[in-house]
């Protein structure tokens, strides 16, 4: 392997690891804030996860799941927010 290739890996691996304790604490932030509902974090494309990003999507308790872009103003700003470390500009080499 390459250096090159060593430092890709090492990237997918940390952004992997970082990636999924961001969604289970998101989870247990929205659970806490809504009394009850559900969120989650996906990667577009998990096989190359810096190239599409990712899309966040809540169940406010007892309601259906929701892309956050569809949710009113305040709703949208706080998980925008928390969404906002994995920006492109923030995951590229």
């Amino acid at each position: 392997m390459t250096a090159h290739e060593d430092l890709r890996r090492l990237r997918l691996e940390k952004f992997t690891d970082c990636f999924g304790r961001i969604t289970l604490k998101l989870k247990e932030m929205y659970h806490m804030i809504t009394l009850g509902g559900d969120s989650k974090l996906e990667l577009i494309d998990s096989l190359d996860p810096f190239l599409e990003g990712d899309v966040c999507s809540v169940r406010p308790l007892k309601k259906s799941w929701k892309n956050i872009s569809n949710l009113s103003g305040e709703k949208r700003l706080f998980l925008d927010k928390s969404n906002a470390t994995l920006d492109f500009r923030n995951v590229s080499i």
